[in-house]
């Protein structure tokens, strides 16, 4: 995502509105069954922004230490967006099971 000439920002950027749009997208499906507007639908959209675009920063950093390419990176950034909170919760999971076989 990132060419000599851009900024490393511009990248974190980028990921940063994949991720949000997944959440965005994960946002309106909710919306759709539920029929409600207002300041509640509102917060919810909030939060889930911010945790989308958490989560998806943290997958990019995932996916640039493994040396994953760039398209299936954007995949797993976007997926991690749409996911917003429960990918955190896979997370930790995943960091709970590397602590149990870590030895120091």
């Amino acid at each position: 995502m990132q060419t000599p000439e851009q900024p490393e920002w511009y990248t974190y950027l980028g990921v940063l509105l994949v991720s949000m749009f997944g959440g965005l997208v994960r946002w309106l499906n909710k919306l759709k069954d539920k029929k409600q507007l207002g300041w509640g639908a509102f917060f919810e959209l909030l939060v889930g922004l911010i945790s989308s675009g958490f989560v998806g920063e943290l997958t990019w950093l995932l996916c640039k230490s493994a040396a994953l390419s760039i398209e299936i990176s954007i995949f797993l950034v976007a997926n991690a967006g749409f996911a917003g909170i429960w990918a955190m919760e896979v997370y930790q999971e995943m960091l709970k099971k590397l602590a149990q076989h870590w030895k120091p």
